[in-house]
């Protein structure tokens, strides 16, 4: 005979495994659309043949190697300059009250998701942004928006930044977290 509470009990004995289940499934499904495509399989554009030719386009691309090599480079450097920039505050700040000033102005910042934060700085360095009206047309005398390459530089200056600003906070609140908790 199967009472309530048995029935529970198997619920709760196999909660984990449908937790799994919601977790898994979901990212299973993701990766076979993103997979199956990718060697050629997408039945809604009438291909239904596997083969590599997504892959050697990709390879032709021209340029493939730069953008690979500035993607790398670039979140290498960003995250250098975060670790740098929270070991100056924290060397700076470590026995003065600011750095719980600075701690306490962290949690804000951290709420704001990385899109936003990739927006709203492009926003404040395109040729048109915040800065540019800043300065214009009263002290720079720019008519029009200067014909700069932020935030599309080849470089990759304006990702740096970008990066790295966004990334500073969550350094350096952790790195004061581990400071304040750590046993002495």
């Amino acid at each position: 005979m199967i009472t309530a509470k048995s029935g529970f009990n198997t619920l709760v004995r196999s909660s984990p495994y449908l937790m799994m289940a919601l977790l898994v499934l979901p990212v299973i499904g993701g990766l076979i659309a993103v997979v199956l495509p990718a060697f050629g399989w997408f039945p809604v554009l009438g291909h239904t043949q596997f083969n590599v030719s997504g892959f050697v386009d990709l390879w032709h691309t021209p340029g493939i190697g730069y953008m690979a090599l500035l993607s790398v480079s670039t979140s290498f450097i960003s995250t250098l300059l975060a670790f740098v920039i929270t070991i100056l505050i924290l060397a700076s700040y470590f026995t003065s009250p600011w750095l719980g000033y600075i701690q306490r102005l962290l949690g804000p910042i951290l709420v704001i998701p990385h899109a936003a934060a990739a927006i709203a700085i492009g926003f404040l360095i395109t040729p048109s942004g915040m800065f540019s009206r800043l300065v214009s047309p009263w002290l720079s005398g720019w008519d029009t928006p200067p014909d700069w390459l932020f935030p599309h530089d080849a470089m990759g200056l304006s990702i740096i930044l970008g990066l790295t600003l966004k990334e500073l906070p969550f350094l350096l609140l952790m790195a004061t977290w581990v400071c304040w908790h750590s046993p002495s």
